[in-house]
């Protein structure tokens, strides 16, 4: 969830999260690792999701937006 960085969704963004993760995924196979199960990042609850100290995401809604990017990310990745 932090990958989000608590900002609207941004390119540059996705391709740090996108590098970062093919990094993960290549350590784990290098050692060894068959099988991995990466997890999408969680929502943030509607109701109190407040992020006063960061730029506006309109809400929750604006954040689980980024967030559900990364996770479509990681959909990519998976094999």
């Amino acid at each position: 969830m932090n990958d989000g960085q608590y900002r609207p969704y941004a390119e540059d963004l996705g391709r740090a999260y996108e590098a970062n993760m093919r990094k993960v995924i290549a350590g784990l196979q290098k050692i060894g690792v068959q099988k991995i199960v990466a997890g999408s990042p969680g929502a943030v609850d509607t109701k109190y999701f407040v992020r006063d100290n960061f730029v506006p995401l309109s809400g929750a809604d604006g954040y689980n937006e980024n967030l559900g990017r990364l996770r479509d990310i990681d959909r990519n990745l998976a094999f």
